[in-house]
């Protein structure tokens, strides 16, 4: 029998997913796991094992009764509606943002909430009456930001009146901090199923800073985020008819595409091509068996989307990742990323960061989890 690791956990909760699985149906085998024969941890560790055909239905069943953490927000509130959050910096392509998360809500029916960071004011503690200019300073800065808000409502209430955009359920909020970090603070008090940003796009400008605040969000949320580029030619999630799924392979992106399926549910027979960038081309062979693996996975549980991969040999990710999404008319291109530490945003940035500097096209970021990093009591 073909079996594969779920996850490794302590006696207690391998017992609860074990439980769990065999009354939903899916074969389970749970076996003593010894990391380390030197190790003097006190503890057993029990390995989880299932066969290959049911990892898809033990995901979504384990993420269901959400026993990793999950954070994806598929918990209905507001009288069944889930929540859609919009960052807007009230600049041109925030109306964008409004646009796509408006149309996204009608689609899975959510509600709306617009909101926007006051940059945070510091005075320099020997400058003279600081304190007084720091008030002064917030008062001007809230009566401008409010005043921009209610033009962004009424435009968007044109929009609506015009057709342009559908009705929706919305309403706003104001924040004062450093903006990335309070859009995170907002994003964990609100538990909303998605974060929709407007970026700038692709930029020739050589000023060296790379997706700005846009892709610090992206970087330190844990929810699925949607970028949406000022000069996308998306402007319909109803014309989405191909999908780029980046994947390096590994367990997480089995997580992410669950989510990707989620949020398109209302979206069928649509093509989705998963895409691997080969940076060692001696290992060709063996990540062909690898999609082969994934593919007929994916094709047995997903039948109705047209599922295909590309593996493609190069020396680096972005361009030839880019020049498949152009090459190919794919309208919405999707990849699991990891919260990332400060260190690492400045010092190592990530594929999302490096796309979002040199592409139109609409970016939606997951959050898939690598099982055995992620599970562990």
């Amino acid at each position: 029998m073909d079996l594969i690791t779920l996850a490794i956990h302590r006696k207690e909760k391998a017992t609860i997913i074990e439980n769990l699985l065999k009354n939903n149906s899916i074969y389970v085998c749970v076996e003593e796991f010894i990391e380390d024969e030197k190790s003097t941890n006190t503890f057993t560790s029990y390995r989880i094992r299932i066969k290959k055909e049911d990892l898809n239905n033990a995901l979504l069943i384990i993420d269901k009764f959400n026993l990793f953490g999950s954070r994806e927000s598929l918990v209905e509130s507001d009288n069944g509606l889930k929540r859609i959050l919009v960052a807007v910096d009230f600049s041109a392509y925030s109306i964008n943002a409004c646009g796509a998360a408006f149309d996204l809500a009608k689609a899975i029916n959510a509600k709306v909430k617009i909101l926007n960071v006051i940059p945070y004011m510091q005075y320099p503690s020997h400058v003279p009456f600081a304190s007084r200019l720091k008030d002064l300073g917030d008062e001007t800065l809230l009566d401008k930001a409010r005043k921009k808000m209610l033009n962004l409502c009424f435009e968007i209430d044109q929009k609506i009146t015009r057709g342009e955009f559908p009705s929706i359920n919305y309403s706003y909020s104001l924040r004062e901090g450093i903006v990335d970090e309070e859009v995170c603070v907002f994003v964990k008090e609100y538990d909303p199923h998605m974060l929709v940003i407007g970026t700038k796009g692709f930029d020739e400008s050589d000023t060296g800073i790379i997706g700005g605040v846009a892709a610090d969000i992206i970087e330190c949320t844990n929810i699925p985020v949607l970028a949406v580029p000022l000069n996308s030619p998306l402007k319909d999630f109803s014309d989405i008819n191909h999908i780029a799924f980046l994947t390096n392979l590994d367990e997480r992106d089995y997580f992410s595409f669950v989510s990707l399926t989620h949020i398109l549910q209302f979206k069928k027979d649509i093509k989705i091509t998963l895409l691997h960038v080969n940076l060692n081309s001696q290992k060709e062979l063996e990540r062909q068996d690898e999609f082969h693996a994934m593919i007929k996975i994916l094709k047995e549980n997903y039948p109705c989307h047209h599922i295909d991969y590309k593996l493609i040999n190069a020396e680096n990710i972005i361009e030839p990742v880019l020049n498949f999404v152009s090459e190919e008319k794919v309208q919405l291109l999707s990849l699991n990323t990891q919260r990332r530490n400060l260190f690492s945003r400045v010092f190592m940035p990530s594929v999302s960061r490096r796309i979002l500097s040199k592409s139109d096209t609409v970016l939606l970021v997951l959050r898939g989890k690598r099982l055995r990093d992620s599970t562990r009591l």
